[in-house]
């Protein structure tokens, strides 16, 4: 969506209504659009289409049932819209796709049908089974829910951190069934796919729970992904569970790793911020400061001395 003169860069319509310079419903220009792409395609064109629209700002949003809706005739050949539009978002990783595919299912298959498309296709879109989840919880569907989480738990890859959200979901199912050990579980496993202090801490919350798995923490560090954690906007449902130096340092320090913390805080080029040349400096600085007798000691001279400072008589 643009508008364009010769000799003058083209200007954006999003822009332009986020200016107030022109007034559109964005929203139901861009549904417009699909609906209009969409009857003068070939059928068998239609999803692979309509699908390179999703890749502009305008549609992010959008819930391609409403597209049925948005002019006055009725859209022909939907069975094979829908056959071809979810097959083709199986294969496309992305949040926006699996919204997307989230959506078709349900509308075409309801939530059952859901919980087979995260089967079958966890690898692509793990979060499908969140989504199950979510729909299951409408309605208090504790049993289900605990029922998935156990799937989900065992299929995906221990290294995503949606994996911890969904064994989250799956203990608070489990607290309401009065499932004690599966909470456990599933809190452990929740901490294994995201190490963060929270999720550690989670784990002794009660005795039981410390004594089998917060004990255990300290082993799954050794296996940890090291690194600056990369989250991906478009994909957050395979960002990975990379711990940094500093959530690595917090996690030693809380399941007691005292020394391999110590050793850490001894590193002059990270203490305090300070520079290696500048670590003799401020040490004697800090020193002086800190002493409080009237009369200055000869220890305290040879400090100041050393550092230049005659100010000490």
């Amino acid at each position: 969506m643009f508008a364009e003169e010769e000799y003058v860069d083209p200007a954006d319509l999003e822009v332009l209504v986020e200016k107030e310079i022109v007034t559109v419903d964005l929203k139901q220009l861009a549904l417009l659009t699909l609906y209009v792409d969409y009857q003068v395609r070939e059928p068998e064109e239609g999803a692979e289409d309509i699908y390179l629209y999703f890749s502009h700002y305008a549609f992010h949003d959008l819930h391609i049932e409403d597209m049925f809706h948005a002019g006055r005739e009725n859209l022909t050949e939907t069975e094979q819209f829908w056959n071809d539009w979810i097959s083709l978002l199986k294969t496309k990783s992305g949040d926006t796709e699996s919204r997307l595919l989230k959506e078709a299912v349900l509308y075409r298959e309801g939530i059952e049908g859901l919980v087979k498309m995260a089967n079958d296709n966890y690898k692509v879109h793990p979060s499908l089974y969140l989504e199950a989840m979510n729909e299951y919880d409408k309605n208090y569907g504790y049993s289900q829910i605990e029922k998935i989480g156990e799937n989900a738990i065992e299929k995906i890859d221990s290294k995503l951190i949606i994996r911890s959200k969904i064994a989250l979901k799956a203990a608070c199912a489990s607290s309401y069934l009065n499932h004690t050990e599966k909470l456990m579980l599933f809190c452990w496993e929740s901490f294994r796919s995201d190490s963060t202090v929270r999720n550690l801490l989670r784990l002794f919350a009660t005795r039981e729970m410390a004594e089998q798995y917060g004990i255990r923490a300290e082993k799954a560090l050794a296996s940890r992904i090291k690194g600056n954690p990369v989250t991906s906007i478009r994909n957050s449902e395979l960002n990975q569970n990379i711990i940094n130096n500093y959530t690595y340092n917090e996690l030693n320090f809380y399941t007691g790793n005292f020394k391999a913390v110590k050793a850490v805080s001894k590193n002059p080029s990270g203490s305090l911020g300070w520079s290696n040349c500048f670590v003799g400096e401020g040490i004697c600085l800090f020193l002086l400061y800190l002493f409080e007798d009237a009369v200055p000691s000869k220890a305290a001279k040879a400090v100041a001395n050393s550092i230049g400072f005659s100010g000490l008589q």
